[in-house]
């Protein structure tokens, strides 16, 4: 097991990326690690500002990995920019269920 401080905001950010697949923060960080290291997230741009990481920001469990923290943080913060671009807007409407239009239960 490996202790890894990252950026809160990258943090949060990556926990909303691992609840969208239904998997826990450890899982979503082992496959955007694989996929970094696979080359699939190399060409994703990181902002600098969500690689730094300072004291009182959060800390995360990591296992079976051996790349150097900053590495880490670059294939988190590829894997949480690469999902987040893929991921469709959210729903908004100005209608009101059961006013404008029914939901109806699929079968």
């Amino acid at each position: 097991m490996r202790k890894l401080r990252l950026n809160r905001e990258l943090h949060e950010r990556a926990l909303e990326c691992a609840d969208a697949i239904h998997e826990p923060f450890a899982e979503f960080a082992r496959l955007c690690i694989l996929h970094w290291s696979r080359g699939a997230l190399r060409d994703v741009a990181t902002p600098s500002r969500v690689l730094s990481a300072t004291d009182g920001d959060a800390v995360v469990s990591l296992y079976d990995t051996d790349l150097p923290g900053s590495e880490l943080r670059r294939a988190i913060a590829a894997g949480v920019i690469d999902a987040e671009r893929r991921r469709p807007p959210a729903f908004r409407t100005d209608k009101i269920e059961g006013v404008h239009y029914l939901v109806e239960a699929g079968e």
